[in-house]
């Protein structure tokens, strides 16, 4: 009866020693797991801020462009209105122009009357 017991103990030492192995083996894989899910959690990390900040980036260029437009716009209508100032000074001169030389034709033609 106790070579009976002894080898239930040793089979029961062995199956508690298989189950140990198995466990430390599992401890085994789920570190190599969490510091493999640490590593890719640090990359996705770098990665999204990289993210982030070519985002700002983009969105300060946004802003930029959207400043530069709005300048540009402002200086497009101040020339235009300075193109509308020029014009009608243009047309002016243009007007003061050919009554200067209907004038002087008139004096020309006088002149030549009182001459003959």
């Amino acid at each position: 009866k106790a070579t009976q017991q002894q080898s239930e103990l040793q089979i029961r030492s062995r199956q508690a020693q298989e189950r140990a192995d198995r466990l430390e083996q599992q401890v085994a894989e789920a570190k190599w797991e969490a510091e493999r899910a640490q590593t890719e959690g640090t990359r996705l990390q770098r990665e999204l801020e990289a993210e982030q900040a070519a985002r700002a980036e983009l969105e300060e260029q946004v802003t930029e462009a959207k400043e530069l437009l709005i300048k540009t716009e402002g200086d497009e209508r101040s020339a235009r209105e300075a193109l509308d100032v020029a014009t009608a000074k243009r047309a002016e001169l243009e007007c003061r122009t050919s009554a200067a030389s209907s004038d002087a034709e008139g004096a020309r033609a006088a002149v030549r009357q009182t001459e003959q």
